[in-house]
């Protein structure tokens, strides 16, 4: 199945870009290119948040992944790291579904096969 929407970011606009694509995109499959900056596990151990180079830590576009179905453990042997931190600084190409939880634009990421690293 092809998504219908590409959302390309460079380093330049990725803040502009990812969250005017959160804003306009909710509920749609879109496939994201960008870079990951940091991914850390939320103090109550229910959720990593994949946060974005040049977006806001409180407000801008980010991916999560929950620890239903050894999502963790997944991550974990597909890209290293607890957090995926081996993805840091890499481009990557994530397909999902654009949500927005608390008015932020977020992806669900729900295999790391929806994950690829150029």
């Amino acid at each position: 199945m092809s998504l219908p929407v590409v959302v390309k970011i460079t380093q330049q606009d990725q803040s502009r870009a990812l969250d005017h694509a959160g804003a306009m995109l909710p509920r749609q499959l879109a496939r994201l290119a960008a870079m990951p900056r940091h991914g850390n596990r939320r103090p109550t151990g229910a959720v990593v948040r994949v946060l974005f180079a040049g977006t806001d830590d409180r407000e801008g576009f980010h991916c999560v992944f929950f620890p239903a179905d050894d999502m963790f453990q997944k991550m974990a042997d597909a890209f290293g790291g607890e957090f995926g931190e081996t993805l840091e600084g890499k481009t990557v190409t994530i397909k999902g579904e654009v949500s927005l939880f608390k008015d932020r634009p977020q992806m669900k990421i729900n295999s790391p096969k929806q994950i690829r690293v150029k």
